[in-house]
């Protein structure tokens, strides 16, 4: 369950009382009314943002180019994930299947065909798009010109999340280890040493790569500008949940608050001061055993 969502010029999360709050990107804060609703989710694209509702209805707002929110008609089903890419949007379904909205340039929207597997996770890039399976296998497709749709052999390991950024892709193995692929022109694509520590969480910025290890620490890799790379000290906090933007990242802390860094024109990394959402029980049930 991801409470906090970075975009290319805000972030927004989840409070405890399941309301959303936005910050950075003034057309990104201008969000509908949820009425006894409640959020569950959220995530953010380039100029726009999701969030997933307890009645498994999405809501979405932010800017409509290529109608990244004009939400499509789920029928009788409800959707129980999202992901928001640069220009386009997707949601996991409760049967197992996915829809996709926005632009379709690099046919990023255009939903393969999985056969009888059923996908249990998804992911939104710049201009492409990953489902994991439920077998553990990855499906990509999409933009592919740095191979960013080409997951590499997995070596008999199973996936267990994957994350989408601008031109390269990730995902954590269920042995703590992290793969990733596609565009490594800033480094993105150079895994550090963990130093026998294992990733529990990872996130795809536009140039940049995250992951959360299992002593509650950040690492990050890629393009460094603005200083997206190095998240600063938690003091005694424990970091739970890692979420990457654009040029920005943002950290979810054991008390309930959010920290961010790296571009901050918009004030995308200046949370307010509210108790956030804390999801222990997502952490938990990522460590593997």
């Amino acid at each position: 369950m991801y409470v906090i969502a970075a975009g290319g010029w805000h972030s927004l999360a989840l409070l405890n009382d399941r309301t959303i709050v936005v910050w950075g990107l003034n057309i990104c804060e201008i969000m509908p009314e949820l009425g006894k609703k409640q959020a569950i989710q959220v995530a953010a694209g380039s100029t726009h943002s999701l969030a997933l509702l307890n009645n498994g209805s999405i809501v979405a707002w932010g800017s409509n180019t290529y109608n990244k929110i004009t939400l499509p008609d789920l029928g009788k089903k409800q959707a129980i994930q999202i992901a928001a890419g640069d220009f386009h949007s997707l949601a996991l379904l409760d049967d197992g299947s996915m829809v996709g909205w926005g632009s379709n340039a690099y046919n990023q929207i255009a939903i393969p065909d999985f056969g009888e597997k059923r996908v249990i996770q998804v992911a939104a890039g710049g201009c492409h798009s990953l489902s994991l399976l439920d077998d553990g296998s990855i499906v990509a497709w999409g933009r592919n010109d740095n191979r960013q749709c080409n997951p590499p052999d997995f070596r008999g390991k199973r996936v267990i999340q994957v994350a989408a950024g601008c031109f390269h892709s990730l995902a954590l193995l269920d042995d703590g280890s992290v793969v990733d692929w596609g565009s490594n022109a800033y480094k993105q694509c150079d895994l550090p040493d963990f130093e026998g520590k294992f990733a529990i969480q990872i996130a795809a910025g536009n140039n940049h790569s995250l992951a959360l290890l299992n002593n509650y620490t950040v690492v990050v890799w890629g393009l460094n500008s603005y200083g997206r790379c190095d998240p600063p000290n938690f003091g005694n906090r424990q970091v739970i949940q890692v979420a990457a933007g654009g040029r920005h990242s943002l950290a979810l802390l054991d008390d309930g608050t959010v920290v961010g860094w790296g571009y901050n024109n918009y004030g995308q990394c200046d949370p307010p001061e509210k108790q956030f959402l804390v999801p222990f029980s997502m952490i938990k049930s990522s460590i593997k055993n």
